[in-house]
């Protein structure tokens, strides 16, 4: 939206009526929908209102997601299955927001628009109906089985069928939707939510989508529509989204068996090895493997941005204390950078106060310190890149047009966010502190091991 109708947001947020009856946000109804701003204002406050969570919501972010559905010409009433406003606890910012949220019938609309399409289905399938597994050739279907009274279905199926006769179809079983939306849903893990309360609907949708996005020729909306679900809507005019619920922010924990911690702690004690050695044996996954992968491009465009041609570091340096190195090291201007690839289009912080609060939680701030210590500099950067991820790096349930496709039509200087940091001395000297605490208690953990 406008800076005009971003600035209708205060601290408070005004009750939803005052809000649309404000004359910022009355002009930009009236630029969507024309005459019919005042039905589009009154369907909106209906359809928050009767939700007692989502009349709760930032007016805010539920206006944009009613522009958004507006820009997409789908009808927003819950009961015809083409696009939702759903409320979403962002207990980070300790709120609640708006999602907009696309139906499978939604996406078979655009698809439909396009003139592109002889067919479009999606529908659950049963056991009886299914009657061959084919991932070459494709699947055989009974429709004419009807399924049991109080049948669950065992898959969801969805089919095109282009216009020169080129087709393509995509078949997912109970648990692989299951699987697909506890990795992308948070709210689904905690039972609740949209998942929750329309599995089904649900499924479908993913299937469809997932179609659609990989096999289906995208048009200007169908690109807008899938980078556009289930995000709250920041900005429609510069398709500015955040992915609140299906971020993908875990802590990922190695674990071993205590056979393997034995012979691990006996093969220090025999003099075999050492911890660092067994430390440095950890294999990373697939977030860090793609920032290895993608390194020398996020450098590159590291330096297109400040107009420097900057190359990899590969001096590691140390003190009596720590050792390390950094991504890139500026002597003229005495200056540390260290780029982190962003996962995918949910994960990047593409706001400066987001990218911060992500350095300061995941450590990277501390890091910087480091670095400065060990290369006497003043100042730190991070960049957060988001590039396109290897499509040999994506899962069979990774959407190769969220991961690679979305993220080309960004332009690049949108997709860096650079955190600066300060020297502070105080922190290296606390460095220092809890080194000598590590030793001292490294040494007590050997003696007592021996």
């Amino acid at each position: 939206m406008t800076n005009q109708v971003q600035n209708q947001q205060n601290k408070q947020p005004p009750a939803l009526k005052t809000f649309f009856e404000s004359a910022n946000v009355q002009n930009k109804i009236k630029e969507l929908v024309g005459k019919n701003a005042a039905t589009f204002a009154t369907s909106v406050m209906q359809i928050a209102n009767s939700n007692s969570m989502l009349k709760t919501a930032d007016p805010m972010s539920i206006f944009n997601a009613a522009c958004m559905a507006a820009t997409l010409n789908l009808p927003l009433q819950n009961g015809l299955g083409f696009a939702y406003i759903v409320p979403f606890k962002n207990n980070k910012e300790r709120k609640v927001e708006a999602q907009f949220q696309i139906g499978y019938k939604g996406f078979i609309q655009l698809a439909q628009r396009s003139g592109q399409f002889k067919r479009l289905v999606a529908l659950p399938v049963y056991k009886k109906q299914l009657l061959k597994k084919d991932f070459i050739n494709g699947f055989e279907f009974d429709w004419e089985q009807e399924p049991e009274k109080d049948e669950n279905p065992i898959g969801y199926y969805a089919y095109f069928l282009l216009a020169n006769n080129f087709s393509a179809e995509l078949y997912m079983s109970h648990d692989d939707i299951v699987k697909h939306a506890q990795r992308y849903s948070q709210t689904f893990k905690k039972g609740f939510g949209v998942w929750h309360d329309n599995f089904e609907a649900m499924a479908l949708k993913t299937v469809t989508k997932l179609l659609l996005s990989k096999q289906a020729p995208l048009s200007v909306e169908m690109q807008q529509a899938v980078l556009a679900d289930q995000a709250v809507v920041k900005d429609v005019e510069n398709q500015e989204f955040n992915y609140t619920d299906n971020i993908q922010n875990a802590e990922f924990v190695a674990v071993v068996d205590d056979e393997t911690f034995n012979n691990c702690k006996q093969s220090i004690i025999n003099g075999e090895t050492t911890l660092q050695d067994l430390c440095e044996d950890f294999e990373g996954n697939k977030y860090t493997e793609k920032g290895i992968a993608l390194e020398e491009q996020a450098i590159k465009l590291s330096g297109r941005k400040r107009g420097l041609a900057l190359k990899k570091n590969e001096e590691r340096r140390e003190n009596d204390w720590i050792t390390g190195e950094c991504d890139i090291y500026v002597p003229t201007r005495k200056l540390i950078i260290d780029t982190k690839c962003s996962w995918d289009i949910g994960s990047h912080p593409f706001f400066t106060d987001e990218a911060e609060e992500k350095a300061k939680k995941a450590g990277y701030t501390i890091q910087m310190q480091g670095y400065m210590w060990l290369w006497d500099c003043v100042e730190a950067q991070i960049d957060f890149v988001l590039l396109p991820t290897p499509f040999e790096r994506l899962s069979s349930y990774d959407d190769p047009t969220r991961y690679i496709d979305l993220v080309e039509q960004i332009p690049q200087s949108k997709r860096i966010t650079t955190v600066t940091v300060k020297r502070d001395d105080k922190i290296i000297e606390e460095i220092k502190e809890q080194v000598n605490a590590a030793q001292e208690y490294y040494q007590q953990l050997i003696q007592e091991m021996s």
